[in-house]
Formats: structure tokens, C-alpha cells, sequence
């Protein structure tokens, strides 16, 4: 459709409590869409009609700070922030990228004219929640400030960010607009196509990872954040997902429950004790490596890691990122392709020492996966917390509560919900350790923290091990500095699970966090973040909206894990302009399950419809339950086979024929379900024979003496 070059611009000034804000507007809608996508590249069309404005206050005085619908701020430090697009997506392996750029119409804007004199805004780094904004420098790159120059980038550009499982990753990104801070003006590409050719690629090899690695664990992280996916991979449906655990001996007659449930749900398990494998990162890591360099088609690659033990049994690395104190990371552990920071499983720890502190993990994991708790109305509770910060609470803090509280944890979603705001929360201790004890479903704060605690309000280690809350055990996430920094004796986040009570998974960081970032993490990504309202349609997809997932995000677009949910958190990080990419993907971290299906609210009841009993010889069974339901029958504690329910609840079970009257056990799991967990009895055909000649025997009768 043909466009009108000129933007017409509509300026609306109104005093807020962050300053003066404008809209700067309006031609037509922003789109960007993928044109063409195939092996040999993919064209997409990059539209901007509208660009919005606001004057905000700074540490050195009043600046114009642009935002675009559809895209974000560029993060170069000290430079003119700049609205630009970032698309992250596939490349064949081996394959040479070229990217080219056709623009289609532009103008430039003189922002003086319409009365905008301030400058646009440089962008500042990320703060930590642990540093005092008021030491931090204002930076400003004077000679780009001060030049007659325009500030500008190439139109677009690729950068390879590395192999995430079974996908070589890239980023496009894209910008449109430049700036003349002597003249006041910025040039904006109202209409551009870019190509990206894929030369030479390798599809044998890129077929081949793709077929090794495939797992239905990672399909919605794929769908959502890779814009050019197709699902090519052969049918995900009836493999089991591989899990692995590594754990000292003398943990393993503790663990041996978990292991039989994790293989009743339908996860292929595979054990690594440190006897076999030594206790070092290399000697462990080299055991996890042959498992996943003889994955085939047949037998994919594993999607989960558990590591038992703290760091004296089982050893962590010492992560690569950052710039301040070192912090510990099992990420090195998950990266098997590639020299990037991207993981390639789900992982988590039972940190433990003693027997006893992994038994309270094992019991409680056990309790809430089985859904055996004796009173389970404590998950339609939750408690928000935004934690002290006079400079970010109102905006971070309080926006990521609000977000969450707005969107989902309501009461349109059958939730009781408890959510504390800056500055209120600062006194609502006894009222959140109240919550706790009565019992919460999910337990999410934001602010400071440090080793052993929650910061303001205080929560400490003595608080969590004195909590009541038994049978009532909630997912709790900490964002904030240090609380998994499990190299301490006892931190704040190993606490929450070996505490008899406490909690089944705590997620949080192994060194400090920041601000612009874990509102991403939690929220989804978008700029300007001076907000403490921000909606669903501003943002894109974040940890909380796969949580839920009930704005018609697909099946693979829920977070059905603990895994996925640090992963999803992480993916929106990655979808930034943040330079904390990769130093999130090491600090972030799951005490608990890394398969664990979080419930946020009591769960239904399956109504489950399959055979009550099976012959032997007979080779499959058929099933119905709620749609997505993931059914795993066992033998003798061994799988025998599993599914994946389609999108109408049905599915049929296939499996070797079975030659022995064992009954087998069936278990049909769901996030928004309880498990259905029974036994069906297994026949010889014999006896089936009898039953039916009995039933015809009985009719008879009742033909011949009924009156």
C-alpha cells in the first residue's frame, strides 16, 4: 500500500510525575514482517509511522527520550538512545550471512521546529540493585554531542550470538534513524526491506542437530523468540524427554524415589555418580558431553540436568561475565555446542550436604509433583513484593508487581493475591511472613538481597527455617543480588529448599542483578522503562506471561517448567540492547527441579479416558484427557512408552507388546491439571476370553428366566 512520505506530527504536552511527556506522532501503524523465509535467507519489511516522546529528567538536567512501537532503544553508553529493531534468528550451520538493506522512502525531522529544544538522551549503563545511584556518573559522549556531525549506524547488520541446542542463532539489527544533536534533528527510514542470504550453508549437518536435539521442552522458546522458526524436526510426540542426574553415591538411596517418579512422569533417566565421573568440573562435564554426542534421532539428546549436592560434592564453575566479586555458575555444565553462553538444557541443583537436607528436598518435591499435599487451596494464594529502593522501587519495583498483579495474579484468575508496593512494603514484614505461614502458592520479590537475605523488607535465613508453612510449600523467585550464590556455606535460595518447610524451587541470581534487566526478565523487554504501569501490548513476552499463558499464546509458548521459566526470564534479556546478556544466562539459577510444573492456582481434576485393562500382546493404548497432557506408562518401573496429547485431548500410546501380566502404571501430567496417576491391569488373552464368554453367558441367562 502506498504511503505519504511526510510524517505528520501531533504534539501533546501534559506534566507527569517524571516530567513533561509528548507524542510525537502519527502516519500510520509500525509493522515489521518477515516477507520470505527459506534455506537461502529470509527478507523482512521494516515500517515506522509513529514515534512517540518524552521529556524526562536526568542527573544532567532534561532530555528528549524517543520510543517506537513495535521498537526498542539502542544501549550504547553514553550515545544518543535511538529507536532500533533487534530480531533474533536461525542460520544454517557452516553458512556465511549477507545482509542488505533496500530503503524505500525517508525524511528528516527538525525537532526544533516542533518544539522540541532538548537533546535526545544518551543511554546509561545498567545499575545493579546492589550500587548507590546517587555515586553513579551521568554518562554523556561529549564529542558525539558536540559534533556537527550526524550520529548514526549502519542501516542494518548481523552478529552471530551462538548454537542454542539444536539452532545457530544471529541477530538482526536494525536502525532506523539518525541524529544531528548541532542541528536538532534526526532522519528517520520511513519504509526498508532487508535481505539476509544464507550462503553456503551445510543443510545435512544443520538437519542432523536439529534431529539429535529435538525436544518439546525447547519448541516454545524457539516459536517465541526466534523470528524466522520453522518446526522442520519429525514428530516430538511420543519421545521421552531426557533427564539427567548427577549426584555423589551416598545420595543415591535417598534420591531413589525421586528417580522412580521422574521415570513415572516419563523422563528417560540417566545417573552419573561422581564415582564414575570423579568430582571435577571437567571429569563431569566430559561424562555429560558423551551423552550428548551419541544423542541420535531415536534417543535425543537430554533437556534437563540436576546436580545433587552443594559445591564440595559436586563442583560449580566460576563464571566468566561480569565486573564485579566472582560468582559460581552450573551453566558451563549445559553448553555443548559452540563457544557461546547459550545452555542447551533446563538445570538445577538439590544443594545439599547431609542426607537429611536433600530428604526435605526430595519429600517436598515429591509431595507437590504427586499433589499429595492434604489441603492444596494455599496455591490460589500469592504474595508480590516490590522491596525498598527510593530511586528504582517506584518504577522497577513497583511496575514489575504491578505488571504481574494487572495481567494475571487476580482475581480473575480465581487468585488471592497479596501485593506489597514501594514504600508500604517497607514495613510489611509481619504481614508477608503471615502470608507465608497461612501459605502461598508463589512468592516473587524485587529489590535488594544479598547472600542470606531478602534486604528491605527483611527476610533472613533464620525466617525462612522458622516458617510453618507445611504441606504449603510455594515457587519462590528472588530477584535480586546474591541470594543463589551457593558457593556460601548456606545461601538464602539453598535455605528456602532444605528448610523442612521453606519452598519446592527458588530462582534467583548467583551475584548481583540489575534493575533494567530484571524488570525485562519478569515484564518482557521494551523502552522506555520509567514506567510503573506497563501493559501487555507495550512489552514483549516475558517470564510471567508464559507463566500464565492465557493471551492465546500457544501451547509452546508455556512456561511448563521451573527451567523454562528462567529461560524465558533469560530470552528477554537476550532480546535487548542490554550488554548483561551473557551474565545473565550465567547467574540466574534453579534450587529445586528443573522440571517442576509450577501451579499458580489449585489445579483441575483430569477426567482421563482410556482402557481399564490391556491384553498381553497388545501394543498400544489409546487415551483422552485435557489437550497437551503428557501420558508416560511404566513396567516394572522402566518406561514402556509415552505421548503427547493433540490439541482435542486424545492420543495413542505405543510400545513394545507386552509378554507379561505386570500391570502397568500410567501417569498423565498437565500444568493446569492435577496428575492422574493410576495402574491399568495387564491381561492374558485367556482370561479375556473368559470374561467375555461369561458376560454372554450371563445375558443368556437372564433372557431364559426372566419372566
Amino acid at each position: 500500500m502506498k504511503k505519504t512520505l511526510g510524517f505528520i506530527f501531533l504534539l501533546i504536552l501534559s506534566f507527569s510525575l517524571f516530567g513533561y511527556s509528548s507524542i510525537v506522532t502519527n502516519l500510520h501503524s509500525n509493522e515489521i514482517n518477515l516477507l520470505d523465509n527459506n534455506s537461502t535467507g529470509i527478507s523482512v519489511s521494516y515500517e515506522m509511522g509513529r514515534i512517540e516522546g518524552e521529556i524526562i529528567t536526568t542527573k544532567d538536567g532534561e532530555y528528549l527520550q524517543l520510543s517506537s512501537e513495535e521498537y526498542s532503544l539502542t544501549g550504547f553508553v553514553g550515545e544518543p538512545q535511538l529507536p532500533y529493531s533487534q530480531k533474533i534468528i536461525a542460520v544454517p550451520l557452516e553458512a556465511k550471512v549477507i545482509i542488505n538493506t533496500k530503503i524505500i522512502s525517508k525524511e528528516v525531522i527538525t525537532l526544533t521546529s516542533l518544539g522540541f529544544d532538548n537533546q535526545i538522551a544518551p543511554a546509561q549503563r545498567s545499575v545493579a540493585k546492589c550500587e548507590d545511584y546517587s555515586k553513579i556518573p551521568f554518562d554523556k559522549d561529549v564529542k558525539i554531542y558536540n559534533s556537527s556531525n550526524y550520529y548514526s549506524h549502519i542501516s542494518a547488520d548481523v552478529n552471530e550470538i551462538g548454537i542454542f541446542r539444536g539452532l545457530r542463532l544471529f541477530e538482526v539489527n536494525y536502525y532506523p534513524v539518525s541524529y544531528s544533536p548541532s542541528k536538532n534533528e534526526i532522519t528517520v527510514i520511513n519504509e526498508a526491506e532487508v535481505t539476509v542470504e544464507f550462503v553456503g550453508g551445510n543443510s545435512i549437518a544443520t538437519q542432523n542437530l536439529r534431529e539429535k536435539t529435538r525436544s518439546r521442552a525447547f519448541e516454545g522458546i524457539y516459536k517465541s523468540y526466534v523470528f524466522n522458526y520453522q518446526n522442520t524436526r519429525s514428530t516430538l510426540e511420543q519421545y521421552p524427554l531426557g533427564y539427567v542426574i548427577v549426584t555423589p553415591t551416598n545420595f543415591l538411596d535417598t534420591l531413589e524415589p525421586f528417580i522412580n517418579w521422574k521415570k513415572e512422569q516419563g523422563y528417560d533417566v540417566t545417573i552419573l555418580t561422581t564415582t564414575v565421573t570423579g568430582t571435577t568440573t571437567t571429569g563431569i562435564k566430559n561424562h555429560i558431553d558423551n551423552l550428548w554426542d551419541n544423542a541420535t534421532p531415536e534417543a535425543p539428546a537430554p533437556s534437563y540436568l540436576l546436580i545433587v549436592g552443594d559445591t564440595p560434592q559436586v563442583p560449580a564453575y566460576v563464571g566468566e561475565t561480569g565486573t564485579g566479586e566472582p560468582h559460581v555458575t552450573d551453566l558451563n555444565y549445559v553448553k555443548m555446542e559452540g563457544n557461546d553462553y547459550l545452555p542447551e538444557m533446563y538445570y538445577g541443583r538439590f544443594s545439599a550436604t547431609t542426607t537429611s537436607q536433600l530428604a526435605n528436598q526430595v519429600n517436598k518435591t515429591l509431595l507437590y509433583q504427586k499433589f499429595e499435599m492434604s489441603d492444596p487451596s494455599y496455591l490460589n494464594r500469592a504474595t508480590l513484593i516490590a522491596g525498598v529502593d527510593a530511586d528504582y522501587a517506584p518504577t522497577h519495583g513497583n511496575g514489575t508487581i504491578y505488571y504481574g498483579a494487572e495481567n494475571y495474579f487476580n482475581s480473575d484468575h480465581g487468585l488471592d493475591v497479596n501485593a506489597y508496593y514501594y514504600p508500604e512494603s517497607g514495613t510489611s514484614e509481619s504481614s508477608i511472613y503471615a502470608d507465608i505461614n497461612a501459605g502461598v502458592g508463589y512468592l516473587n520479590y524485587t529489590a535488594h538481597g544479598s547472600q542470606t537475605s531478602w534486604a528491605d523488607p527483611s527476610m533472613s535465613i533464620t525466617n525462612v527455617n522458622n516458617f510453618t508453612n507445611d504441606e504449603m510449600y510455594p515457587v519462590v523467585v528472588g530477584n535480586c543480588c546474591l541470594t543463589n550464590h551457593f558457593d556460601t556455606p548456606t545461601c538464602f535460595g539453598e535455605a528456602w529448599l532444605r528448610a523442612e518447610n521453606g519452598a519446592v524451587i527458588y530462582i534467583g541470581g548467583t551475584n548481583n542483578t540489575l534493575w533494567n534487566e530484571d524488570y525485562w526478565w519478569s515484564v518482557g523487554h521494551f523502552t522506555p522503562t520509567n514506567t510503573a504501569e506497563p501493559t501487555y501490548e507495550d512489552t514483549d513476552l516475558g517470564m510471567f506471561d508464559a507463566l500464565f499463558h492465557d493471551n492465546s499464546e500457544s501451547f509452546v509458548d508455556w512456561a511448563n517448567s521451573a527451567g523454562a521459566m528462567v529461560f524465558r526470564g533469560n530470552m528477554a534479556v537476550q532480546a535487548s540492547s542490554s550488554s548483561s546478556k551473557n551474565y545473565y544466562w550465567e547467574i540466574y539459577s534453579i534450587m529445586g527441579d528443573p522440571s517442576l510444573m509450577p501451579r499458580i492456582g489449585v489445579p483441575a481434576t483430569q477426567n482421563a479416558s482410556y482402557a481399564g485393562s490391556i491384553l498381553m500382546g497388545a501394543s498400544s493404548l489409546e487415551v483422552t484427557a485435557a489437550p497437551y497432557s503428557y501420558v508416560s506408562l511404566t513396567q516394572d518401573g522402566e518406561i514402556i512408552g509415552t505421548q503427547l496429547l493433540n490439541s482435542s485431548g486424545f492420543g495413542t500410546v505405543s510400545f513394545n507388546a507386552l509378554n507379561t501380566p505386570t500391570a502397568v502404571k500410567i501417569v498423565i501430567s498437565h500444568t493446569d491439571y492435577r496428575p492422574h496417576i493410576s495402574t491399568i491391569a495387564v491381561l492374558p488373552a485367556m482370561v479375556k476370553t473368559i470374561q467375555v464368554l461369561l458376560f454372554f453367558l450371563l445375558i443368556v441367562m437372564l433372557l431364559i428366566f426372566s419372566p
